[in-house]
């Protein structure tokens, strides 16, 4: 019951996929989903696990699946609603043919970005953490 108000959750596939079978969470209104590093999470086996997890989130979730659905004012009204639009994000370092077949499943209209050469790291990416205190 303390599950029933979250509004982020974080967590390895395996760790969701208990908390989500036993009940204790529901992705029932679920809006944003991210995946960070879906490429290692798939070269570490978990691919079952991230699928189950992605099947958890209802598919009759509103998805903006045409240009006009993507303009702002479309976005804007969405975004106040109280039926949104599910977002699925996946960060991967690469594009393997097993992450295509997971975007293909579960991505409507993704966009895909390139940052530097494909198959080379990035120089000119500068990562900066700011240490902010409790009381900003």
């Amino acid at each position: 019951n303390f599950l029933r108000f979250i509004q982020v959750v974080i967590a390895t596939p395996g760790r969701l996929l208990d908390v989500l079978e036993n009940r204790y969470l529901s992705l029932d209104q679920c809006t944003y989903v991210i995946l960070d590093e879906a490429d290692r999470m798939l070269d570490m086996g978990f691919e079952p696990e991230v699928q189950k997890v992605l099947e958890y989130i209802p598919v009759t979730n509103l998805k903006p699946d045409t240009e006009e659905a993507e303009k702002e004012e479309s976005i804007m009204e969405n975004f106040y609603s109280k039926k949104k639009y599910r977002q699925t994000v996946m960060f991967t370092a690469t594009m393997s043919p097993a992450i295509e077949r997971l975007a293909r499943a579960y991505l409507r209209r993704p966009a895909v970005v390139y940052i530097g050469s494909i198959g080379r790291a990035t120089e000119r990416v500068e990562q900066i953490v700011y240490m902010i205190g409790e009381e900003k």
